[in-house]
């Protein structure tokens, strides 16, 4: 990736920490349940998230082997809590993928958190979707990738306008 991901407090359920302490700072990623296929990212222990339900927000995450091996070593992270900082509500771990270089190949792989792209937001007026202001968009091909980016701009406009389409229709 390019290092564009945030990071922030990542709270796991059940690890003490001092009342005024706060939870440890990891990499997170807002992505489709495709970019691990499309990145060729093995999912090592899970699932992928489920469809987006328009009754309810997403409480689905997927974090990475390491993030996973540092809270929950010798066993599963399957089915444990993460919420993003300290008041935030409880999300389920529900699938666990190799490790991404998110930052730098020269560093190593991040302790992530991968978050749904698209999620619903019952704090906003009328309820709807929320997703990040910046996303990456990732691309597979097995032809010359200049002969794609030519055509990348004008596509990729559309495959945004299709999702925020989609988004709302299913609100």
């Amino acid at each position: 990736f390019s290092g564009d991901q945030e990071s922030g407090a990542v709270d796991v359920e059940g690890m003490s920490r001092a009342p005024d302490e706060v939870p440890p700072v990891h990499s997170r990623a807002y992505v489709t349940d495709s970019l691990f296929r499309v990145m060729g990212t093995p999912m090592v222990e899970g699932r992928p998230f489920s469809p987006l339900d328009p009754t309810r927000p997403s409480d689905e995450v997927i974090v990475s082997r390491s993030f996973a091996q540092r809270y929950w070593p010798g066993g599963s992270a399957v089915g444990k809590r993460v919420r993003q900082g300290i008041g935030g509500d409880w999300t389920r771990v529900v699938g666990v993928v190799e490790d991404v270089h998110l930052t730098s190949l020269q560093l190593p792989a991040d302790e992530a958190v991968y978050l749904p792209m698209l999620t619903l937001d019952p704090g906003r007026p009328g309820g709807g979707t929320w997703g990040p202001s910046v996303i990456a968009l990732v691309v597979r091909t097995e032809g010359a990738p200049a002969a794609l980016v030519r055509r990348c701009p004008r596509r990729t406009w559309l495959l945004v306008a299709s999702t925020v389409r989609s988004a709302r229709s299913e609100e």
